[in-house]
């Protein structure tokens, strides 16, 4: 009898592993482990911090070139990082040392958050998302937008921050999301700050000012994204825009209806669905949906001056101001 004669080498490597930051400063909440070993394998990360200590293993491919992401970190740590990996047969092999890595603290405009409740064991599993957005006032320039997600104990552990209002995540796809940027651009990234396509609303008039569209976005028709989006069983895009219509009966007191009529320039919202190239496949227009004669007593504020309409004689009038948009799977209803 004879047996097949098993390769007992373990793996080495040839690249020596580094440590490094997200490239995209946006999301600096993030580090990439690097190297390569001379047969391909899969890897396992083992993240320490005090009596803080976490694995974290890559074992669905065997690779020789690894480019490995940790995230749930917290700001203003400094992690130690240690690397297994193991080839086919099973021979594995570790780092003679750690890596040592170190969080930057958050920065000093970042929203305090504070815990009053925490209660894990009545938690889902994972981590919580939200969005902040702070608006200039007094004239300053500090308008900016940041989503965060933190975990069971309320403590911060990823963000992805930007200088215009940002829109929440929407899911798209293994491991990557959806965001919308500055009422007019939406952007395909995953959490280690990757950013894969923009899109924009080409109409978008930007308060009269150039503005800089990023380089390969796709042009959508339309002047606005804001507030919400989802992706359809299609695979199209499903995203809140805008329009302006002019109305001559819009009262002078909103708090009186039979105060003295005005023209006035009203934002519309619109439902938009379109493809991933950017083609509009339809739109359902509120003002079909409503009279634009019926007013809300917050139908009078401007706040789209602020955002996009900036230019427009006169100014203009919140009218509808949708915040979300859903689709009802069951029923195939928005």
């Amino acid at each position: 009898m004879s047996a097949a004669c098993v390769d007992r080498t373990p793996p080495s490597f040839t690249k020596t592993p580094v440590v490094l930051p997200s490239p995209n400063p946006a999301v600096p909440l993030v580090a990439f482990v690097e190297f390569t070993t001379d047969v391909p394998t899969t890897a396992k990360l083992t993240v320490s911090q005090g009596q803080y200590r976490r694995d974290i293993a890559f074992d669905k491919v065997l690779n020789q070139q690894h480019r490995l992401p940790i995230l749930e970190l917290k700001p203003d740590w400094t992690y130690t990082i240690e690397i297994e990996v193991a080839d086919e047969n099973g021979n594995s092999s570790k780092t003679d040392s750690p890596l040592l890595f170190s969080t930057p603290p958050l920065p000093k405009n970042f929203p305090p958050i504070e815990v009053s409740v925490s209660n894990p064991e009545r938690m889902e599993p994972g981590f919580t998302l939200f969005g902040v957005f702070r608006l200039p006032s007094g004239g300053s320039s500090d308008e900016f937008g940041v989503t965060i997600a933190v975990d069971s104990a309320g403590e911060v552990v990823w963000y992805y921050q930007g200088e215009h209002v940002l829109g929440p995540l929407t899911p798209y796809g293994a491991g990557r999301f959806l965001t919308m940027v500055d009422h007019s651009e939406i952007v395909e990234l995953n959490l280690g700050g990757d950013i894969y396509r923009y899109w924009h609303a080409s109409n978008f008039p930007n308060n009269g000012k150039e503005k800089v569209i990023p380089a390969n976005s796709i042009p959508v028709n339309t002047d606005t994204f804001h507030h919400d989006m989802t992706v359809l069983p299609s695979g199209n895009f499903l995203v809140l825009g805008t329009e302006l219509i002019v109305v001559d009966n819009f009262p002078s007191d909103l708090a009186i209806p039979e105060s003295k009529k005005m023209t006035a320039t009203l934002v519309s919202d619109l439902l938009i669905e379109f493809t991933s190239g950017g083609n509009i496949v339809r739109e359902w227009k509120i003002r079909d949906l409503i009279d634009p004669g019926r007013y809300g007593f917050d139908s009078g504020q401007g706040i789209w001056d602020r955002w996009a309409y900036g230019n427009v004689e006169g100014g203009t009038k919140d009218w509808t101001h949708a915040n979300s948009v859903y689709y009802a799977k069951e029923e195939d209803l928005i």
